[in-house]
């Protein structure tokens, strides 16, 4: 993987190959609208972050993801979250002062 994740709360892996996938998808077909919709689900929010990343504002983007995800602010150190916004943790603290949220 080019990217490393990290879990902040307690998480179960399961790992499946690729035949064995197959396998299921054969057998339950239920489960392959199930998977096909998760990752439809999956691909519209990655659209959604790459034009946010791409159109809005460090301040817009911020402002989403507190309005969206109002949990990540609070539990989520904030270096992460201003890599995650593609911008410096600096850059993230002036964003998090009153003074600039007040003229956005």
């Amino acid at each position: 993987s080019t990217r490393i994740l990290e879990a902040k709360t307690d998480v179960k892996l399961y790992q499946i190959s690729y035949a064995n996938l197959q396998l299921i998808y054969d057998r339950i077909p239920h489960f392959q609208k199930l998977s096909r919709k998760m990752l439809e689900e999956n691909l519209n929010f990655i659209m959604e972050l790459n034009s946010m990343i791409v159109n809005d504002s460090p301040v817009d983007r911020y402002l989403k993801l507190k309005e969206i995800r109002p949990e990540v602010i609070q539990e989520i150190p904030q270096y992460m979250i201003a890599t995650f916004l593609g911008i410096t943790p600096e850059a993230l603290s002036r964003i998090k002062s009153k003074k600039i949220l007040r003229r956005s």
